[in-house]
């Protein structure tokens, strides 16, 4: 008797285990192939239909491939399939909701494809929420606009929700950024960045976008979270000199703009085309020839070994909501502190 072939259509995995006995099937492998490694019973070929896009979105939807780009990717599905599941969970209906992976079964339903391998996970709405913006989030090609939008979203519903502190602990979590898969991992730091970004004029968030040439942004993202604490029309008329405006001159542009730069005489200097001009071209405000900018602040070595455990302390005794304004407190302590303690005083 002919051996029978077996194929794809032997294992139903919408069956689940009562088609395909994962476990079992694997208990049966040799020791030196089956080794320390499980099967995983949560992952099942779903029919492209049954799948609907996430319902929790909230306003953060995230961009998707176009053009010759999104060609492409369904060439490559049509010769390959579909490489890497898409993340789901089921509905009360029987269906199921995408999590992560929209592009994919976009481009598989395009393909006609009628099927999709899909990571079947248990997810209440909290987690369903944390599992589409970490995996949109955290993909390598979405554009900066949609990282600032996307952060400051997910900074908004914890905000809204009194859970602030939850942000730094998502930032931590090993399991959101396994979930996201190969991407770019981000600090709780830099989620704050993308976030106060979110006030950047449209035209300057596009200056953060890397060059297609050089892979290099026109602007980088400590001059952009600077500029986006300028009014508008400031930002405005910032725009033709971006290109010349480093991290030190953004700082002495928006203490211009808030009026904490001040004369000889204790009057802040206005925000006017001169003065935006020689801060710019790192000139004195006062006129005189003595430069006004510091690129980098000179840090003796005993301080610079410290910063592990400034930053510690930093991260134990600040209120979340108190981040923007660490400079402004711990400035207020030291001088808090040195005038109960006046020896060593360097105020």
């Amino acid at each position: 008797m002919a051996k029978k072939k077996f194929t794809d259509d032997d294992f139903d995995f919408e069956q689940g285990m009562g088609g395909f006995n994962a476990a079992a099937s694997a208990d049966k492998l040799p020791v030196d192939i089956k080794g320390g490694k499980e099967p995983l019973a949560d992952y099942m070929s779903l029919p492209v239909e049954m799948i609907d896009p996430f319902s929790k979105k909230d306003g953060s939807d995230f961009s998707r491939p176009t053009g010759q780009f999104y060609e492409r990717l369904v060439d490559s599905v049509k010769e390959a399939g579909i490489l890497e599941a898409v993340t789901v969970r089921g509905k009360p209906d029987g269906r199921y909701e995408l999590l992560a992976g929209e592009s994919r079964w976009t481009a598989a339903k395009d393909a006609g494809l009628q099927k999709i391998p899909a990571h079947i996970v248990q997810a209440d709405d909290t987690k369903a929420r944390k599992i589409y913006a970490w995996t949109n989030l955290l993909r390598r090609d979405l554009s900066m606009r949609d990282r600032i939008n996307g952060w400051w979203h997910y900074h908004q519903a914890a905000k809204a929700a009194g859970q602030l502190n939850a942000l730094r602990e998502d930032a931590e979590d090993e399991s959101l950024n396994e979930m996201a898969g190969p991407g770019e991992r981000v600090s709780f730091r830099q989620i704050m960045r993308y976030v106060r970004m979110h006030d950047l004029i449209p035209a300057w968030q596009d200056l953060l976008e890397p060059n297609p040439d050089t892979g290099k942004p026109a602007v980088i993202l400590r001059v952009g979270e600077r500029i986006a604490g300028l009014p508008g029309p400031h930002q405005e008329e910032l725009l033709p000199y971006a290109r010349n405006i480093g991290e030190a001159e953004a700082k002495k542009l928006l203490e211009l703009s808030k009026g904490t730069l001040r004369d000889e005489y204790g009057a802040p200097y206005g925000w006017t085309q001169e003065n935006v001009q020689r801060i710019i071209k790192r000139e004195s405000l006062s006129g005189d020839d003595t430069p006004i900018l510091v690129e980098r602040a000179v840090i003796p070595p005993r301080l610079n070994r410290m910063r592990l455990h400034i930053m510690a302390v930093a991260h134990k005794s600040l209120r979340t909501e108190d981040y923007d304004r660490a400079p402004e407190i711990i400035q207020a302590a030291l001088e808090l502190y040195y005038s109960q303690h006046p020896a060593g005083r360097q105020f």
